[in-house]
């Protein structure tokens, strides 16, 4: 097991715990939300009062070790709570332009116990894959580095949507965890960093006869002349 993501508890601007998980309710019938922290560990005795502010930082570990990525930070104004802080129930500030993703946060939580994530068993048409590409990109970043080979090959035997499709390209051409994009655009941008490392490279599509992709029928030929642009030539295998 290692460590995915850093959490670290403050108030009046002071560090006062960490903790090695966080979780947010599912269901609120008010505007208040209920955070639930695991393993809290207090670096100080501090009392803990109605109506204090109680500010949460998250960051999550790339795959370069030593880095760190902020990913959430949250201020929240504290209506009920357990002594131990184990939960907090409370009024939300988000000091980030980016909302808190439960399931970002479930990614990395798996992650971290060294779980592959089985991208097609995630549900279709779900924010679960949105999450899981959102977790890649936090963690990967973009990267102009490839997976060193001549010839790439991307199985479609499965691939229902289009992003699917993005899944397929980011572990063949990045590895595990990769990150090539939430959309076409962004799939563009990403085979743009590495478009000088695509030239006479090859990429093996197999399974392709009885591909359809439901919310976008021509999207793997979108993507495939993308990477035309750069030299690359494409055999297919039905």
């Amino acid at each position: 097991m290692h460590k995915a993501l850093n959490i670290c508890l403050y108030m009046g601007g002071e560090e006062i715990a960490k903790c090695d998980g966080i979780t947010l309710e599912f269901y609120s019938t008010t505007t208040a939300r209920k955070f639930f922290f695991q393993y809290v560990r207090f670096n100080k005795k501090v009392n803990v009062s109605f109506r204090d502010k109680l500010s949460v930082k998250i960051f999550c570990f790339t795959k370069y070790k030593i880095k760190r990525f902020p990913l959430y930070e949250i201020d929240l104004l504290l209506l009920d709570f357990d002594d131990e802080l184990r939960w907090a129930n409370g009024l939300i500030n988000n000091n980030y332009d980016e909302e808190y993703k439960q399931g970002i946060i479930n990614v990395f939580n798996q992650w971290g116990k060294n779980q592959k994530i089985d991208w097609f068993t995630l549900p279709l048409d779900t924010i679960s894959k949105s999450d899981y590409i959102s977790a890649c990109l936090y963690y990967s970043s973009l990267n102009p580095n490839i997976v060193a080979k001549d010839i790439y090959i991307l199985d479609v035997a499965n691939a229902k949507e289009y992003r699917d499709i993005l899944y397929l390209c980011a572990e063949e051409f990045f590895g595990d965890r990769g990150y090539m994009g939430h959309s076409f655009h962004s799939f563009a941008d990403c085979v743009l960093e590495i478009g000088q490392k695509l030239e006479n490279k090859k990429i093996i599509i197999k399974n392709c006869k009885n591909l359809v992709i439901k919310d976008d029928y021509f999207f793997l030929q979108d993507v495939m002349n993308e990477f035309l642009k750069y030299g690359v030539s494409f055999f297919m295998e039905e």
